[in-house]
């Protein structure tokens, strides 16, 4: 892995996704069953683009696994997940999971029928599950973009929300502290959800 390579193919995608951002937010403001779900007009959505330590830092610790044999930097970058991150935060999680289960299918064609293709890459249902070390429960749906840009949708209500506000940084630490241990000759363990 060439490190100088993948820093500016980094610093294109973030570039990019700064630009494919409000396609996706306005992709999901049409979607008119989230609204209906989540009761409002508009959709309570929070969005976030990854900075380059972050990502770095993702590769790092993706690597410790996958090694990136034979792959270039823009096929690295796409394994990480996302760079683009958007929650929709809608009146409750366990009472609309059915439906935004079955809906999955509906946000993918009406994207496909855009001029924005994408394709959904894997779901993660976290709120059957316990909510791993924090607590925190979202339905999670990672999307590969045509565009190029990996992102991820995270749907889960208010209450989950604070969990996840409450945690993310002792979360964060924990995960990234590792990759920096790594770098120092420990192994590394995923502690991801």
């Amino acid at each position: 892995m060439d490190t100088i390579k993948l820093i500016k193919e980094i610093e294109r995608k973030i570039r990019e996704a700064e630009a494919y951002l409000p396609v996706l937010i306005a992709m999901l403001q049409q979607q008119e069953g989230l609204k209906s779900i989540q009761g409002q007009e508009e959709l309570n959505l929070i969005y976030r683009i990854k900075d380059k330590k972050r990502i770095l830092e993702k590769v790092i610790l993706f690597s410790n696994k996958s090694g990136y044999e034979g792959m270039d930097e823009n096929q690295i970058l796409d394994s990480i997940g996302d760079i683009i991150g958007l929650t929709i935060v809608v009146d409750s999680v366990s009472g609309s999971y059915q439906r935004l289960y079955e809906m999955l299918g509906e946000i993918n064609y009406n994207f496909e029928r855009g001029s924005q293709p994408i394709e959904v890459k894997r779901f993660v249902d976290h709120i059957s599950d316990d909510g791993g070390t924090t607590g925190y429960k979202c339905l999670l749906i990672q999307y590969d973009s045509k565009e190029g840009i990996p992102f991820e949708i995270q749907i889960t209500d208010s209450e989950n929300l604070k969990i996840r506000e409450e945690t993310h940084e002792e979360f964060e630490r924990t995960k990234y502290e590792q990759v920096r241990n790594a770098s120092r000759g420990q192994e590394v363990e995923d502690v991801s959800k």
